[in-house]
């Protein structure tokens, strides 16, 4: 008789096949002293090398802003696509440690094959051979009811470690947002450092021109002319290393960006001009009448800052008042007398707008710092009493003059 299953038949020849291989080539390394080799990945599976840039700024590749840039370092570093794909994995862990709350289902189908050979006795057959097969399918069911919170704990644990992984993820962007800003503003940076010491060379090259005339003439030295090419070649040598310095910072900005250190790019420079600051600011322009009636156009402003003049643009926000000869006869009344004069006197429109904005007719109004008077006169023409106070007597003797049956309490107080 004769036993066979399939599944132990299937183990069995799978372990007698010695080790496995791993898509064509060794399992294992084949000495402890060799190294595995690992198989090479199919031609059609290996990953597309991505475009340098999007499409969508191909056509302006040499006049990216620091919003592109931080763009492409967004989408092309390594360490954001890490931290991503380790939070997508935390978020499949979660939900798959949620699978505890669910019944495990176990299946197995076993094949059992019997063949008998049959018995001979004195020529004659006493049994056949028998053949016999037979199918056992089992299925098992377990579900866990009560663990006592184990699994609640192992959960929560899941969920902790993926809110963990989303808060690094949020954490690298940053970092690379920080990493790419420096190199920007540092390649900006040179950029300017550059274009300063050419301007410095171009310099060097008149001095020395200009000491090689008066060298000729008489006027200077072997030594002059020797010590302005000694500055020649230092502001040469000096911009040549910051030429160096600038490619570096090139190439770093490339590799923040995710981009080969040789990629061929350029930032967009700062407008340089005030013609060129309002060029930019005319697209968002808001045409505006300000408090003194005047309309303040942008084309306007834009043609008077060409033409060189100063612009007189009134903020909605900024109260328009004159302060010119509001007190002239005060002035003149104290040079009389011999008073003297309150050296910040107020114009009185302003204090009648704020008396009218905080209080009601029939209100007091106290100005602890009186000075010249000028809140109680507007206190009065507006109907509310008023209270003046302040340090100095002089001040108080002179502001009675603008009032008609003004009384005084001198009141002396010890410091």
């Amino acid at each position: 008789m004769t036993r066979v299953r399939l599944i132990a038949g299937v183990l069995l020849s799978a372990g007698c096949a010695g080790t496995p291989s791993v898509a064509g080539v060794a399992g294992v390394p084949p000495a402890p002293n060799k190294e595995w080799t690992p198989p090479a990945p199919p031609r059609d599976t290996l990953p597309a090398t991505p475009s340098s840039f999007p499409s969508d700024l191909l056509t302006r590749v040499n006049t990216l802003t620091l919003g592109d840039v931080v763009d492409l370092a967004l989408r092309n570093n390594p360490q954001t696509q890490i931290s991503w794909a380790n939070a997508r994995a935390a978020a499949a862990a979660y939900g798959g440690s949620k699978s505890l709350y669910y019944p495990t289902i176990d299946g197995e189908i076993g094949v059992t094959h019997l063949k008998s050979s049959p018995t001979f006795s004195n020529d004659s057959v006493l049994r056949p051979s028998l053949t016999q097969t037979s199918y056992g399918p089992t299925l098992t069911v377990s579900w866990l009811i009560a663990d006592l919170g184990g699994r609640a704990g192992t959960i929560e644990s899941a969920r902790q470690a993926l809110i963990a992984a989303n808060w690094t993820h949020n954490a690298t962007l940053q970092n690379v947002v920080l990493a790419v800003e420096s190199a920007y503003f540092n390649y900006m940076a040179n950029k300017g450092l550059v274009e300063s010491e050419k301007l410095s060379v171009k310099e060097a090259e008149t001095s020395l021109q200009s000491t090689q005339q008066r060298q000729h003439v008489g006027l200077a030295t072997i030594a002059d002319v020797l010590q302005a090419k000694t500055a020649l070649s230092q502001a040469t040598l000096t911009l040549e290393t910051t030429e160096g310095d600038l490619e570096t910072t090139r190439g770093a900005l490339a590799a923040a960006m995710g981009l080969p250190a040789n990629a061929p790019y350029d930032v967009d420079a700062a407008p340089a001009t005030i013609a060129a600051y309002l060029q930019k600011a005319r697209r968002g322009a808001v045409n505006h009448v300000g408090p003194s009636g005047h309309n303040n156009l942008f084309e306007e402003q834009m043609r008077a800052v060409q033409a060189g003049q100063t612009l007189k643009v009134i903020p909605r926000n900024l109260i328009d008042l004159s302060n010119g000869d509001t007190h002239r006869d005060l002035t003149r009344q104290l040079r009389e007398l011999g008073l003297p004069r309150h050296d910040a006197m107020m114009p009185r429109a302003l204090c009648e707008r704020l008396i009218k904005f905080l209080t009601e007719p029939g209100d007091l109004v106290y100005d602890p710092f009186g000075g010249s008077g000028t809140v109680g006169l507007a206190a009065a023409g507006l109907g509310r009493r008023f209270a003046l106070s302040d340090r100095s007597l002089a001040h108080l003797l002179a502001s009675a003059l603008r009032f008609e049956g003004a009384s005084f309490e001198p009141r002396v107080s010890a410091a």
